[in-house]
């Protein structure tokens, strides 16, 4: 059961990540140069860390309007990768973009009680390659956020696998 778990955690974080490089459609430069995600006025802080200072987190979240939320320090569409934010005094702070039909942008939405699942690891970049929950240093969790503007805060709540 607790590989079922851990499973099913990293392949919804995956396929995020690739359906948010994905949507860029056929662009070689899909958001600029280095490809990097574009600019955003989003924001996100979580707090509630204090047992993973040092460590690496990303988010992801789906509001009731349907598009994607990444909560990350940056990516990079040439190497699939995505950079988590470096936790420190038990909280993160990091960028937010929303995706959809489109190329990833950047937010400033009004959204309330957004459900995020927090990934944190003990690397700051990740790939397709994804560390097991436990094993090689990555953690569950979720965080519920209300945003104005484009900026939330929320509290980390670990998950516990079976």
């Amino acid at each position: 059961m607790k590989n079922i778990f851990k499973f099913l955690g990293i392949i919804a974080l995956v396929a995020l990540i690739g359906f948010s490089m994905a949507a860029c459609g056929g662009d070689d430069n899909p958001s600029g140069p280095g490809n990097e995600l574009p600019a955003t006025s989003g924001s996100l802080t979580i707090n509630g860390l204090g047992s993973y200072n040092g460590k690496f987190a990303i988010a992801s979240g789906e509001t009731d309007n349907d598009y994607e939320l990444i909560a990350a320090a940056g990516a990079s569409f040439t190497a699939s990768s995505i950079t988590g934010g470096k936790i420190t005094n038990g909280s993160v702070t990091l960028k937010v973009w929303k995706t959809g039909e489109n190329e990833p942008q950047s937010y400033n939405g009004n959204d309330k009680g957004v459900e995020f699942w927090v990934m944190i690891s003990d690397t700051a970049t990740s790939s397709t390659t994804m560390p097991d929950p436990g094993e090689g240093g990555g953690t569950f969790g979720m965080a519920t956020v209300s945003f104005t503007n484009g900026v939330g805060t929320g509290s980390f709540t670990p998950i516990t696998p079976f």
